[in-house]
């Protein structure tokens, strides 16, 4: 199965076990949260010129959000005063429930520094990258199938030494471990019920009922995770902001909060999400003018606006009965077609939007929650594997992109 051995450390009691699979039998696929976090803080231990690990906390007795460093340690510059590399954020877990997230988190930075994980034999992800049209480096005698894993540690080298790749692999870790108690429709944050990807400064509205699913808190950086990531994009230039979400598949730049593209970005970018889309199959374009809705409040936008990221994107990498997926033959639309929306000063409204639903309360029922895991999660191995080797192809193309086109030390600026 795709989930378990590798050493990811003990497991949880066997009673807690049976109690989630009686929620539903799919959470075998999945690794709980301690899991996850353990093997990142063991790995850092084990590796730590690939990687180190942390959690960023403004208050020691509460969770903070734990963030992993994939790269050459800071000060084993190839060249004495070379400049910083480029840096990609990937945040995954935000939304407590879409659990495949932080799965695909974990099989990224496996893949990035973990010689002995198998994840580079997937046939899912040499599929996946055969669909962007590339090739292994030589096949030879022995076939693609056979020279797949090489090149992609050899890949796998390459961005680790040419980028500074930070991964959140759970925002939302309070909101995490009460899905794993039982809320699988938990969406926003415990006790606050804040949606985190509405609660960032850019074109924040304020909504007055926080059972609303667009709540997005009483104020701008109301809670913690969100201050946080918020530290974490600031404290220096991006190059890239890959905000990680389920409940369809999609791949989105902004704008979020408008139905058009945004300007400046790099002239690149819709050649890169046409090669995206070619990996998932799905939806691709400005998240606002293709999704159907609009989002306030939104993480990529403030990335794109307030921290001029020029490789913004919002990635939705899995939705239950194909939702997001293109049908035989369709394409998507050149990101160029898109009436274009151009950066100015937003004001914050104070105007309710959005429609209440529910994100889990205790009076759920059995059959909800399990229709809630399922929306979000795939519940067979089959579509695991397609989803995990999807999007691992999908965020290497990405990570080879930005180390070819940024350069050190700096992110282009919007225009």
């Amino acid at each position: 199965m795709a989930r378990r051995g590798h050493g990811l450390g003990a497991r949880l009691c066997t009673l807690w076990v049976a109690y989630l699979l009686l929620l539903h039998p799919a959470a075998a696929l999945y690794h709980t949260a301690s899991e996850t976090l353990h093997w990142f803080a063991h790995t850092a231990r084990k590796l730590p010129d690939r990687m180190r690990y942390t959690t960023l906390t403004e208050d020691p007795t509460r969770a903070g959000v734990p963030l992993a460093t994939l790269g050459r340690r800071p000060g084993t510059a190839s060249a004495p005063g070379a400049p910083p590399p480029p840096r990609v954020i990937f945040v995954f877990g935000e939304h407590c429930r879409e659990i495949i997230t932080t799965e695909v988190g974990l099989w990224l930075a496996r893949l990035l520094v973990d010689d002995d994980s198998g994840v580079r034999l997937w046939p899912e992800l040499h599929s996946a990258l055969e669909r962007a049209g590339e090739a292994p480096a030589s096949a030879g005698a022995i076939g693609a199938a056979g020279a797949w894993p090489d090149t992609i540690d050899a890949w796998a080298s390459e961005v680790l030494e040419q980028l500074s790749i930070q991964i959140v692999p759970i925002e939302s870790v309070e909101g995490r471990r009460l899905v794993e108690a039982g809320q699988l429709c938990m969406r926003k944050t415990p006790v606050t019920n804040v949606d985190l990807n509405r609660n960032w400064p850019f074109a924040w509205q304020r909504v007055a009922d926080p059972a609303d699913e667009q709540y997005g808190g009483p104020r701008p950086l109301s809670e913690p995770q969100s201050r946080l990531v918020k530290r974490l994009i600031d404290e220096s230039p991006v190059a890239a902001y890959l905000n990680v979400h389920s409940g369809e598949w999609a791949l989105y730049t902004p704008w979020d909060s408008k139905p058009a593209y945004g300007s400046g970005l790099p002239p690149d970018l819709p050649g890169l999400v046409a090669k995206l889309g070619d990996v998932c199959r799905c939806m691709a374009g400005p998240a606002g003018a293709v999704s159907g809705y609009l989002a306030f409040g939104s993480s990529m936008d403030y990335a794109y606006v307030n921290s001029k990221t020029p490789y913004p994107l919002t990635v939705e990498v899995y939705g239950s009965n194909q939702q997001g997926k293109l049908k035989n033959g369709a394409k998507n639309k050149p990101l160029g077609s898109f009436p274009i929306v151009y950066v100015k000063p937003e004001a914050i409204a104070n105007s309710s939007s959005g429609s209440s639903s529910s994100s889990g309360s205790s009076n759920t029922s059995s059959k909800e929650l399990r229709q809630c895991f399922e929306i979000f999660n795939p519940v067979d191995e089959a579509t695991y594997r397609e989803v995990v080797g999807d999007w691992l192809a999908a965020f290497l193309i990405v990570l080879r992109h930005v180390a070819k086109h940024v350069a050190p030390g700096s992110a282009r600026q919007l225009g």
